[in-house]
């Protein structure tokens, strides 16, 4: 790895533990784990039809099938839990499609 994949490694769990928020992970590959990630939610969709508005979540998770999701564990079926909003219930939901990847983590989109 050349030095800026070291430095992305060596910020992950700065990162982690300034922004991060237990989920679960439920990879298809294996058994479930509990990890942190960290939840980005965007603003509610302003849509013609109120009863289609959403709220897009993405979930950042380190690169690693440990401490987070692997890029070899990858595929669009697994689910996560996350909280809608900082510190309220999980809600189960499922990996639409990776739309970032790099040596420390994987930025997935929810839905």
């Amino acid at each position: 790895m050349g030095s800026h994949d070291d430095i992305l490694m060596a910020d992950v769990d700065i990162f982690l533990a300034e922004f991060g928020e237990p989920v679960i992970v439920y990879p298809t590959t294996g058994a479930s784990r509990s990890v942190t990630g960290i939840v980005v939610r965007g603003p509610a969709k302003m849509e013609s039809n109120p009863r289609t508005q959403v709220n897009p979540v993405s979930l950042q998770l380190p690169n690693d099938a440990v401490t987070g999701i692997s890029g070899a564990e990858f595929n669009n079926r697994f689910e996560v839990d996350v909280p809608r909003y900082r510190g309220g219930p999980a809600v189960r939901m499922r990996i639409v499609k990776a739309s970032s990847q790099d040596a420390a983590m994987i930025t997935w989109e929810l839905g």
